[in-house]
């Protein structure tokens, strides 16, 4: 069954790959939290989100989680060169579109390009090249801290952690007293993948494949006293009063993920 996770949004890598070391080697104690934890000012690497979780990644699939729900899992997968709008926030004019091209070679479809606006119009685009900036007139990046890494662009924060022996790249965006991201790239793959670690500030008009999952009861899982000929529990998924079939179990690298049946997926992301 394929499938596309939407919980409070995070589009996840195809493989992961664990940059720990790095940050413990970033510690940084003073002003903003660059490492995780929760020490007031802005938190640059974790931190607690209060349970949150929205993913995309693979071939695509999709993995959200919002607080006091249990998490939703689907495959979608879109027409080939085609645009797919992951959050879009009209409040504060944050969009995070993706566009999707099919590989020949396995003739799977992936994220190939993730282009972020931010509020204050900076522009970034993540193809399997790394990170390209646009959008605030001549004003570049900063250069990255010696000590963490950061970088500066208008509202947006970020880190670039480089894993050359696998072909990957990780950037973690921070919007400035607002929402944080990761993106993921891997040139193994072919593909990237984008997730939403903390949704703070972005509003309930939000929509979008992942967006539309953010705000409060977007969604409620609903169990059925029914089990699939495998043996495996079922539920309504409700939305906007809609409910979708899905039934529990191992979606990818999610455990106890409560899957949406393929045949529903459209109808579930027309109503949300």
């Amino acid at each position: 069954m394929k499938l596309f996770a939407i919980i409070p949004a995070v589009i996840l890598a195809q493989e992961d790959y664990d940059y720990e070391e790095r940050k413990k080697n970033n510690a940084y104690s003073g002003g903003n939290n660059y490492n995780g934890g929760n020490n007031g000012g802005n938190n640059y690497n974790g931190g607690n989100n209060g349970g949150n979780n929205y993913n995309a990644y693979g071939d695509p699939h999709f993995m959200v989680h919002t607080e006091g729900q249990e998490s939703v899992c689907f495959d979608y997968t879109p027409s080939p060169d085609t645009e797919m709008n992951l959050l879009i926030d009209p409040s504060s004019s944050l969009s995070v579109t993706a566009h999707a091209t099919k590989n020949e070679e396995d003739n799977k479809t992936r994220m190939t390009t993730i282009n972020f606006s931010s509020p204050q119009g900076a522009h970034l685009a993540f193809n399997l090249d790394g990170v390209h900036h646009s959008g605030i007139g001549t004003e570049a990046p900063t250069e990255p801290d010696a000590l963490t890494g950061v970088q500066t662009y208008g509202d947006v924060n970020f880190i670039v952690h480089h894993h050359n022996e696998m072909g990957h790249q990780s950037v973690k965006v921070y919007i400035q007293n607002g929402p944080t991201f990761t993106v993921k790239i891997s040139n193994h793959h072919g593909g990237l993948n984008f997730a939403v670690d903390d949704p703070t500030t972005i509003s309930d008009s939000a929509r979008g494949l992942l967006g539309g999952f953010i705000r409060p009861d977007a969604y409620h899982v609903m169990p059925l006293n029914t089990m699939t000929d495998d043996d495996e529990p079922m539920a309504n998924v409700v939305i906007n009063k809609f409910a979708v079939s899905a039934s529990k179990g191992t979606f990818h690298k999610t455990e106890n993920c409560w899957i949406v049946d393929d045949e529903e997926v459209a109808h579930m992301l027309a109503n949300l």
